[in-house]
């Protein structure tokens, strides 16, 4: 039974559900798993408790965004 766990930023339930659509996908074709045995957890993270490259990610975003 895969469990696949995504840490993302808040995304929309309309979004998420696509994500784990393609996710489960993917597992079933590559592994040959049955779809009902594929579970895909989502786990929110806020931007401003992730540091990738040194730089706080909401720094990143804020520049991002200008």
């Amino acid at each position: 039974m895969p469990i696949i766990e995504v840490h993302v930023r808040e995304q929309e339930f309309e979004t998420r559900k696509r994500i784990a659509q393609r996710i489960t996908d993917v597992i079933v074709e590559e592994t040959q798993s049955p779809l009902h045995a594929v579970t895909v957890l989502f786990h929110t993270v806020n931007p401003d408790h992730v540091s990738s490259g040194g730089q706080m990610v909401i720094d990143l975003l804020e520049k991002q965004s200008r």
